[in-house]
């Protein structure tokens, strides 16, 4: 049972929307803002990892309120405002974000990777206190960042790439380390190829990639949070395109988003238990925008998971209760990145009129 659900959009202070229903000037602001980040980072294989994010995002009678009616088995919860803290591009002198693909959240920071608003690959810290932003990195040899972990002490920021060079030819695709203050990218693996997230362990020793093998097969890898070879732990079982990744806070069970898991261009929702591997099926046959996004809460309550063409975020009880579908005040479009963080969610979504927005929900 959800009691309160709000909406917050994150950005610099904007100007109160003004009542325009009964005038004649009714601003509609039809604009075309296709930020198509085609990435075609196939090698011979079926699993197309295109980010072609294009998005008519039509503005028009922007409202003060919106309907969160639909909400599952929660009831109707009414109507909510939407308070436009601050919007994702509204940085003044500094980088905005075309596409913000995955986002991790440390006490009052919140990290963003994706593309910034030269078509940059970027990784960026928000200060959500004062909706300061610093860009950490930026540019070569990031290409196609989609997913963003944390360290287990909060030093760290690890970065998978589908698209980064790599040694050998035949792969796409890199997995970094950064710094939290920023500095120099470190290389830590190059041979999974189209690596979709990269998220820590919580015993703090061992990174959990999606991707594939170099023989084309969708696999869930160990790595050393130092690098050296990863191991391919899970391959096939029913994967097709695992993208985003979450895990328990005692390391339990892992939980794989996979964008083509239902066959026919749908998804699934996996959870595998890391000592058997034995695996479960959440949720199948729904849309999700590449790469998506998925997160556990810190009570490991709550299983948050994007969609696209319904609510635009849902939520699996992992008590087996069942799933809310959240409509988030009908705000998301192409939601990709989701953290989660006590009583706050973070969900980043890739079209808007100008560029990503980054969203936060507070339960």
């Amino acid at each position: 049972m959800v009691p309160f659900l709000t909406l917050t959009l994150l950005g610099c202070p904007q100007e109160e929307p003004k009542d325009t229903s009964d005038t004649a000037a009714d601003a509609d602001t039809d604009t075309d803002t296709d930020t198509d980040t085609d990435s075609d980072t196939d090698t011979d294989t079926d699993t197309d990892t295109d980010t072609d994010t294009d998005a008519d995002t039509d503005t028009a009678d922007t409202a003060d309120t919106a309907d969160t009616a639909d909400t599952g088995d929660t009831g109707d919860t009414g109507e909510e405002p939407v308070d436009p803290v601050f919007d994702a591009w509204g940085f003044g002198a500094l980088p905005d974000l075309t596409d913000a693909t995955d986002l991790a959240v440390s006490g009052t920071t919140l990290y963003v990777v994706g593309l910034d608003g030269s078509g940059e690959a970027a990784v960026m810290a928000v200060d959500l206190g004062s909706g300061a932003v610093a860009t950490l990195y930026s540019g070569d040899p990031l290409v196609l960042p989609t997913g963003l972990g944390l360290s287990t002490d909060g030093s760290t920021l690890y970065i998978s790439d589908a698209a980064a060079a790599s040694s050998d030819s035949s792969i796409n695709g890199s997995i970094f380390s950064l710094a939290v203050g920023g500095g120099a990218l470190t290389t830590l693996d190059d041979t999974i190829d189209r690596p979709g997230d990269v998220l820590a362990d919580p015993s703090g020793s061992t990174l959990w990639v999606s991707g594939f093998t170099a023989a084309g097969e969708p696999a869930i890898f160990s790595l050393g949070t130092g690098g050296g070879a990863p191991t391919a732990e899970l391959t096939g079982s029913g994967l097709a395109d695992p993208t985003q990744l979450a895990v328990l806070s005692d390391g339990s069970a892992l939980f794989v988003l996979d964008s083509l898991g239902s066959g026919g261009g749908k998804a699934a929702l996996w959870e595998f238990d890391t000592g058997s591997w034995a695996s479960t099926e959440l949720d199948s046959a729904f849309d999700v925008s590449f790469p998506g996004g998925l997160a556990v809460d810190e009570t490991d309550d709550r299983l948050f998971y994007t969609t696209v063409g319904a609510a635009g975020l849902s939520a699996y009880h992992l008590d087996g209760s069942g799933t809310e579908l959240y409509d988030t005040l009908d705000a998301l479009d192409l939601p990709a990145g989701v953290t989660s963080a006590g009583s706050q969610t973070f969900v980043a979504d890739e079209s808007s009129l100008v560029g990503s927005d980054i969203y936060l929900l507070t339960f």
